[in-house]
């Protein structure tokens, strides 16, 4: 529906209700050409609902788009978020409020879904999930996450996954969500490729693994402690909330102790699968 220009949009995330409220029409085709395979117009109990204004200030166009630079504030019951092109604040029922920049023209797309997804990696340990800097491979019907940072070969692992026949799910960002008995990965449109098509589902997530660069596929246990570190240190946009966020130190305890966490060795070819399968 559009309103004076805005657009309401509504999103499934197999399971994980969004909610965007006033998103500016210029935006709105930009969005939807990334997360359009998750659009719903059915009801769905909403986890974020994001209303989206406009703001009184203008940034410089021709400093380059920094997503990175977002400067995060937490606090016992909301967290607020701060880039150059936009800003956001979510409070504990869910509910959020992004402003943009003025006049950010094709900017204000990948700004409003940089805030939004920052807005829900804060609100997902509220039922026991998180948004991990992972990427995510389906394999015999059991989902795998491969944790690390930029350059780390998530990208790599994905690819060559999906060539050797795994579904990708996500080559970035992996939504896990721990509402039910088991810990699951979730299909949502929080990845970088847009190749593969979008799909939604539910798997139970079968294995953290963090990337070893080696000639033959192996699979070595971390020591929980080590695991704990790792996993709370690709916590995207809420790693700093340590600390402050009480939630946090449980959601990663719980993480390892249900989850194997495991170093996987692989070289740049799809043979890791075969280990993943009867592991």
């Amino acid at each position: 529906m559009s309103v004076h220009g805005a657009v309401d949009l509504r999103f499934d995330l197999s399971g994980i209700g969004l909610a965007l409220g006033g998103v500016p029409a210029a935006a709105a085709p930009e969005v939807l050409r990334r997360w359009g395979a998750y659009r719903s117009e059915a009801p769905i109990e909403e986890l974020l609902a994001v209303r989206v204004a406009a703001g009184s200030w203008a940034v410089d166009r021709t400093r380059p788009f920094a997503p990175k630079a977002m400067h995060a504030r937490f606090g016992p019951a909301e967290a607020r978020f701060d880039m150059d092109d936009g800003r956001a604040r979510v409070g504990p029922d869910g509910r959020a409020w992004v402003e943009l920049a003025g006049d950010l023209s094709e900017r204000a797309p990948f700004a409003l879904m940089n805030l939004v997804r920052a807005c829900l990696a804060w609100r997902m340990p509220s039922r026991g999930g998180a948004l991990l800097h992972a990427g995510a491979l389906v394999v015999g019907g059991r989902a795998w996450v491969l944790a690390g940072r930029e350059g780390a070969g998530k990208s790599t692992w994905v690819e060559q996954g999906r060539r050797g026949g795994a579904a990708a799910v996500s080559d970035d960002l992996a939504l896990v969500d721990g509402a039910a008995s088991r810990i699951e990965v979730v299909g949502a449109p929080f990845r970088s490729d847009l190749v593969a098509p979008y799909a939604r589902g539910r798997w139970p997530l079968a294995g953290i693994l963090f990337p070893v660069w080696g000639p033959e596929p192996v699979l070595a246990p971390v020591a929980r402690a080590i695991a704990r570190a790792r996993v709370a240190a690709n916590l995207p946009f809420v790693e700093r909330a340590w600390g402050v966020d009480e939630r946090l130190p449980g959601l990663v305890d719980r993480l390892v102790s249900e989850v194997p966490c495991l170093d996987l060795t692989f070289p740049p070819t799809p043979a890791f699968l075969a280990l993943l399968a009867r592991t």
